[in-house]
């Protein structure tokens, strides 16, 4: 239920699942910082010259396989 605040320069990189689903996420910094992350908050801010660029990209996105079971 915290915040959580992420903030770069030119030399930082950030990757993975940033998940704070009752929280908040704050992103901030420079316009050229590689932001390969996923943002589940209940209110995520963008910063100062930050840019986030939205892309679904299902190759790496993880996905559980299906599963079917029959009780008899």
């Amino acid at each position: 239920t915290g915040t959580i605040t992420l903030t770069g320069t030119s030399g930082s990189s950030f990757r993975g699942t940033v998940y704070s689903p009752y929280g908040d996420i704050i992103v901030g910094g420079t316009a050229d910082i590689p932001f390969a992350t996923e943002l589940v908050g209940a209110n995520v801010t963008v910063s100062g010259n930050a840019a986030i660029d939205i892309t679904d990209d299902a190759y790496v996105n993880y996905t559980r396989p299906p599963l079917m079971e029959l009780v008899k």
